[in-house]
């Protein structure tokens, strides 16, 4: 129902503080993960009423490569995907999911040692052009790249999207040659226009 939960055990002063912490939990239908548990008196209890306490933090984890629960908070994980902007199509691997902050797991299954680690992203696609079309360039965040080399140079810390761009070629066209007792005598050069 949402509401905070109290749960009351008794205890002995000078003993630690009673509490359950499971690496995983469900909360309001949701896959959680422990993410640390702080101790302020260091989880004894002691004469100091407000010290008295242990916070036990889980982040959530809903999301994983097969978009299940996966042991990695979601705030450490994103995607990257690929899109056609139309007249063309993106094909190969359209998704990729990536851990962009590595930790360790302490003994009680919190979180530790956290550090950033930027996705360098896989883009493994092909882009299509449709029929009377050519490929442009991709595009994320206002930001031009000409080809997938571009995209696999970058360093990704949040979700990011790609757009695979398309226009109508401008080269086609075609040509009227008229000949006269054999020889080409004139031709007539007109653009093709894509309806």
């Amino acid at each position: 129902d949402g509401s905070q939960k109290v749960e009351k055990n008794d205890g002995t002063f000078g003993n630690a503080i009673s509490y359950d912490a499971p690496a995983t939990s469900i909360f309001k239908g949701q896959n959680y993960v422990l993410e640390k548990i702080e101790k302020l008196s260091g989880g004894i209890i002691s004469i100091d009423q407000a010290k008295n306490v242990v916070n036990i933090h889980y982040t959530l984890d809903e999301d994983g490569e097969d978009e299940k629960s996966d042991g990695t908070p979601d705030k450490y994980q994103i995607r990257i995907t690929y899109v056609s902007g139309g007249n063309g199509t993106v094909t190969g691997k359209a998704e990729e999911f990536h851990t962009i902050k590595k930790f360790d797991r302490n003994p009680d299954g919190t979180i530790t040692n956290v550090t950033d680690t930027p996705a360098k992203p896989a883009a493994a696609v092909t882009v299509t052009p449709a029929e009377g079309y050519k490929f442009v360039n991709w595009t994320s965040d206002g930001v031009e790249y000409s080809a997938v080399s571009a995209i696999q140079a970058l360093e990704v810390s949040q979700n990011k999207e790609f757009q695979a761009n398309f226009k109508a070629r401008e080269d086609l066209g075609y040509e009227v040659r008229y000949f006269y007792d054999g020889n080409l005598e004139k031709t007539m050069k007109n653009k093709g226009i894509l309806n």
